[in-house]
This record gives structure tokens, sequence and C-alpha cells, in this order.
């Protein structure tokens, strides 16, 4: 099975594989795969590799998807739409780094599919698992709220696909209408209040 969801049988031959996250029911009774993840497949044949194209099967999926966790659910209508807008899609192999303790903060992540852990590794060299984040969960707000770097290790337990929305398009939004800081503090809040 291949890493992005589709099982190739031959050159101009696939199978939508049953993980992929066209949710169920969105075509009851119909074998009908959908036009983006079709055009995907497309793109992917003919080598257009940039995060754009990648990033239209995900349109129509990353959403519904989203909108099962509370956090961003509860976000205003046009907040929800500039992450969703700004968004892009990330895609990791099992065991792949997304970043490392200390690295500059790049920006706000979704997991859409898969799941990363976060840990970080004692000076004896043991490595000790913070957290598993499965879809759809957000993470990396900590270092948007303080500014700081990146507090622990955190990488793909399988192959992951993130909605990524970068640092600089977090910056001009809060800029221009910084009482969505609230938003972004109370995702943190959301985690601390999960833990006890």
């Amino acid at each position: 099975m291949a890493d992005d969801g589709l099982a190739r049988e031959g050159a101009g031959e696939f199978l939508i594989d049953d993980a992929h996250p066209a949710l169920p029911g969105h075509f009851p009774g119909e074998p009908v795969v959908p036009g983006v993840v079709v055009l995907d497949h497309v793109l992917a044949l003919i080598g257009v590799g940039c995060d754009a194209s990648r990033a239209l099967a995900w349109v129509k999926f990353a959403r519904p998807l989203l909108e099962r966790h509370a956090w961003f659910a509860g976000l205003p209508e046009a907040l929800k739409q500039t992450l969703l807008d700004a968004g892009r899609l990330r895609r990791l192999r099992a065991g792949e780094v997304l970043f490392r303790r200390g690295q500059p903060n790049c920006g706000l992540y979704a997991v859409l599919r898969g799941s990363v852990h976060v840990g970080s590794v004692t000076r004896s060299g043991r490595q000790n698992l913070v957290a598993v984040v499965p879809a759809p969960h957000w993470f990396g707000e900590l270092a948007l709220i303080d500014g700081g770097p990146r507090t622990h290790d955190t990488e793909a337990r399988e192959a992951t696909e993130l909605l990524w929305v970068p640092l600089p398009d977090l910056v001009n939004l809060l800029t221009r209408e910084p009482q969505h800081w609230q938003n972004f503090a109370a995702l943190a809040v959301h985690k601390l209040r999960a833990a006890f």
C-alpha cells in the first residue's frame, strides 16, 4: 500500500484505500471516487509535487474532520476559514522527525491522518514519551504563544498527514486581529484541563 492512501496497480489504474479520509457515508451506496482524489492521483503521476496541488484533495476533507475537535469546532467561523485557507498539507513517513526540541517555531499543526509522538531525550539517551497526538488534534501552540523555541521532539509514529499553518500567516492574522490570541491560549488551556 502506498503511503498516500492510493494502491497503484498499474500506470493508469489505482484503488482508493479503505482508510482514505473520505468521510463514511459521504457517497452513500455509490462507489464514486471524489474528483479531488482522482486529480491528486493524476498530479502525482505527472510529477507535479508542489504543496498547492497536493493540498487540493484535502480542501474538501480537512474541515469536517477538524470539526470533530472541540477547540476548532468552537472557533469563530472566520477564524476557522482563515486557518484552513493558510493551511498546507505536510506528509511524514513513519519515524520522520517534524521538529526537534530547541528549534524555532514554524507554525501550528493539526493531525489529519496518522499520529505523532511528542517527547524528549534524557541526558543518558533514554526517550521519554510525553504524548501521542492523533487526528484531529492540534499542536504547536505553546511556541506561538510565548515566542520561544519548540519544547519537545515531535515525529510521526506512522505515515501521517498534517495541516500546517505557517508562522508568518499566524503572525499576520494576530497582528490584524489580536482578539484571536485568546483562541490560541484556549487551545493550550484545553490541553491542560484534559491532563487533570
